[in-house]
């Protein structure tokens, strides 16, 4: 199936793929997603800058891209299932209300070259990167006396930076470990629950 999605007010485009299939016991699973869109229009406004006015058609540096996409495949057996998964995220979006440091420069050179400036002048933005893997299992009847066994476990591997241009300003890592495995017990004397941990 695909999807796609368009916004005047950002004039955004948006793409949505997913494909579901299989083979005898096994399933498979693909979707991906991009997104790309501009500074956000807004009705005209000013703002004052010392004795300067400033006229805006729309908030600066709101724009944004983002792309993902996941691949997975499970085996399903007779009595449980085993499934594997791995996501990957990139992003890129502005950061409004902010404003590029300027640089001072002479007089004659700044009329040579203040178009160029301007072109340079883009604001802060976030540069996201993310992988993720999970796995997920189940098994009937694992041990007498219980009749479930679930485990599933996921891997993340997060980082943005925060940038100026070729600047990196900021700069945020963080790797994730989950683990969970749960055990549900058969009837005991009209008692049913779950054992587990995470």
């Amino acid at each position: 199936a695909v999807e796609t999605r368009m916004s005047s007010v950002d004039h955004g485009k948006n793409l949505v793929a997913r494909l579901d299939t299989g083979h005898q016991q096994w399933a498979f699973h693909v979707n991906g997603y991009h997104k790309d869109a501009q500074d956000y229009d807004t009705p005209r406004f000013e703002v004052a800058d010392e004795d300067d006015i400033d006229t805006f058609v729309s908030v600066e540096n709101s724009y944004s891209e983002a792309f993902g996409a996941t691949v997975g495949a499970s085996y399903i057996g007779e009595r449980g299932m085993i499934g594997l998964s791995v996501h990957r995220t990139e992003s890129e979006y502005g950061l409004p209300g902010h404003h590029a440091h300027e640089e001072e420069h002479d007089d004659d050179h700044d009329e040579d070259h203040e178009d160029d400036h301007h072109e340079d002048e883009a604001g802060p933005y976030i540069d996201l990167q993310q992988w993720r893997y999970d796995l997920k299992a189940s098994l009937d009847r694992p041990f007498k006396g219980f009749e479930k066994l679930r485990i599933a476990a996921s891997v993340s591997d997060y980082a943005h930076q925060e940038r100026e241009g070729d600047e990196v300003a900021t700069r945020f890592e963080n790797d994730g470990l989950e683990f969970r495995v749960e055990l549900t017990h058969g009837d005991a004397s009209g008692w049913r629950g779950v054992i587990g941990t995470q």
